[in-house]
């Protein structure tokens, strides 16, 4: 029998955040201790130690085994992952710190050639007031890509020269500082998508809940949830009202000489989910997709449509009542029930802000159409092997 792998024990959010960075900081403290006492070769193998150990550890982190092929998880597993969003913290936070320790091993030119996509991310995700984005702006934000004044004889050991080694050293510590600080500003952006995502979750779920416990009150206790109405015409009439105009109202589940029974919230509830999913189904053109690991669109239209049932029901109580002036007796029950599905549609005018949230929460995550975070002007052209960096982006 084959030996079976290991199952990976289920970690949180902050646990991975803590490993990850443990690896990176202990790699940290090899290179510096034997920093004065290794050759290059050693230095070099030191770092590419721990380039394989963070590559290893996402893999781990996204289903793979040390073979190559799909990690096997329980259902449990995968659920609560999925919530708490931790073996996706741990995947992203040690490609992003391979990355940063790569740093230690690039040339001038790859240098040069990371900074176009380190600024971007840094001016995506870091406002333009704080300190660490205007080093990094004041150092590699040069019309020419080679800092503050464009001057390629502050890199070199002569005025005009190419790079001398303490220069590039200092160029890549600069640089590993700069992506370290653009990493942490963007995955804290994606932990942010994820809280709001399981609030959504949460909200959906409690709605969910609350209509199921309508419909079982409804059910038991018709006369609980009064949605029954007199018609209009018996109301009016001057003349006492005759035994079978004594019995008759309109329901949402029968019309004429009817009480209210355990089926008219049930009624009333499916109005308003159709109601609901029919305003879901019309938000989605107004939804932008994204491209973090949460599907918060797709949640925020599940949510629509149980907040589509609850309106339904709680607008219809407010008309019985008589709460709104003009609607306190409908008379049939197609009215009713055509009431109901426009009260599922209108959870629209209550779902909007949360809309509004979501798009707010997706436009600050950084992309590759995202624009300078702060409403800053346009960032001073830095170009790479005589490619423009600064283009315009569309919104």
């Amino acid at each position: 029998m084959g030996v079976q792998p290991k199952r990976r024990a289920r970690r949180a959010c902050w646990q991975e955040h803590v490993i990850a960075k443990g690896r990176f900081l202990e790699n940290q403290r090899r290179l510096l201790s034997a920093r004065d006492s290794l050759n290059d070769a050693e230095v070099k193998q030191l770092i590419e130690a721990a380039v394989e150990k963070h590559l290893n550890a996402a893999h781990q982190a996204a289903g793979e085994t040390p073979d190559g092929g799909p990690r096997r998880r329980r259902p449990l597993d995968r659920l609560v992952n999925t919530w708490t969003g931790a073996q996706v913290e741990a995947a992203y936070l040690n490609l992003h710190a391979a990355e940063v320790v790569l740093a230690n091993l690039y040339t001038e030119e790859e240098v040069q050639a990371r900074v176009p996509d380190m600024l971007a991310r840094l001016r995506a995700c870091v406002p333009p007031t704080d300190q660490r984005r205007i080093d990094a702006e004041a150092e590699f934000g040069g019309h020419d890509g080679t800092g503050r004044d464009g001057l390629g004889g502050q890199l070199g050991d002569g005025a005009g020269g190419p790079p001398g080694a303490g220069a590039l050293v200092r160029r890549r510590a600069k640089l590993r500082d700069a992506m370290q600080v653009s990493y942490d500003a963007s995955d804290q952006l994606h932990a942010r998508v994820r809280s709001f995502r399981n609030v959504l979750i949460a909200t959906a779920l409690l709605v969910t809940a609350l209509v199921i416990a309508v419909g079982v009150v409804g059910a038991l206790w018709p006369r609980a949830i009064p949605l029954c109405f007199k018609p209009s015409a018996a109301v009016a009439s001057q003349q006492p009202a005759t035994a079978e105009e004594e019995e008759s109202f309109a329901c949402p589940s029968s019309t004429g000489k009817s009480v209210p029974h355990g089926g008219d919230v049930a009624v009333v509830v499916l109005m308003g989910l159709l109601g609901g999913a029919l305003s879901a189904t019309l938000s989605v053109q107004r939804l932008s997709g994204t491209s973090t690991p949460y599907a918060v669109p797709v949640i925020l239209s599940f949510l629509k449509v149980p907040a589509g049932a609850l309106t339904a029901v709680i607008g219809l109580m407010l008309v019985h009542g008589q709460f709104v002036p003009g609607l306190s007796n409908l008379d049939t029950q197609g009215q009713i029930l055509a009431y109901a599905v426009v009260l599922g549609i209108a959870q629209q005018l209550v779902t909007r802000f949360v809309d509004r949230q979501a798009q707010d929460v997706l436009g600050s995550v950084p992309s590759k159409e995202s624009r300078p975070r702060g409403g800053a002007a346009r960032a001073p052209a830095t170009t790479t092997a005589g490619l423009d960096t600064t283009a315009p982006r569309t919104p």
